[in-house]
């Protein structure tokens, strides 16, 4: 994290800076020969944008694209919009979303998911969203409780995978993996060749429930 990072949580009206474009171009490499059904993703401008992008990288048939809004992210109250550093230390507000409730909202979102995927026969669907709400789908698969969240550090354009080898309705899933950032390569820890003489990403410091980036 940086002293300049800002709270954003539901504040999140940034486009895709160019770090965040070159993910998504990394992330369309590694996905280009996997064949996607559906793309759902969160509402923020940032996450839309990755999921068209991966709709449209997609050659077997046109790819469905719905944004879902209870893959929102946290909503962190009177944090949102204070610089991170001033915040260190203190516990959250109270008029924070609390992990039970976001839990509850992305474990009703992945429930319906994964029984439409049943419905319409999808063998592979991507979500797009942030740590917190990715985090809260790798709980509810794993039946965990919403505080077992903090085990799962995710990077931006990172890649976790659930699969169900006995069919979508028959168990909660297989995490098969966490926080996959091999495809990313340098841009998973920053890469200095994308920095100029004026920081590119002073203005895009984001801070989630975990920690900023």
């Amino acid at each position: 994290s940086t002293d300049n990072a800002t709270i954003l949580g539901t504040l999140d009206h940034e486009n895709l800076n160019k770090k965040g474009k070159k993910q998504v171009q990394s992330i369309n490499t590694f996905l280009k020969d996997l064949q996607v059904d559906k793309v759902l993703c969160s509402p923020t401008k940032r996450t839309v944008q990755t999921g068209y992008q991966l709709a449209k990288n997609q050659k077997h048939k046109e790819v469905e694209v719905k944004l879902e809004e209870r893959l929102s992210n946290i909503y962190l109250g009177e944090w949102q919009g204070k610089s991170a550093a001033s915040l260190r230390g203190q516990p959250p507000p109270k008029d924070a979303e609390s992990l039970n409730i976001l839990h509850e909202r992305t474990s009703e979102a992945w429930l319906d998911i994964v029984q439409q995927a049943a419905m319409d026969g999808s063998k592979c669907t991507v979500v797009v969203g942030h740590a917190a709400v990715i985090a809260a789908i790798l709980c509810s698969t794993l039946e965990l409780a919403p505080e077992f969240s903090s085990l799962f550090r995710l990077t931006p354009g990172s890649i976790s995978v659930v699969t169900f080898p006995m069919g979508v309705l028959n168990g909660p899933g297989n995490v098969i993996c966490t926080n996959f950032t091999t495809h990313l390569g340098k841009l998973a820890d920053g890469d200095p060749t994308l920095q100029s003489d004026e920081d590119l990403f002073a203005d895009f410091e984001t801070c989630d429930w975990d920690g900023c980036f």
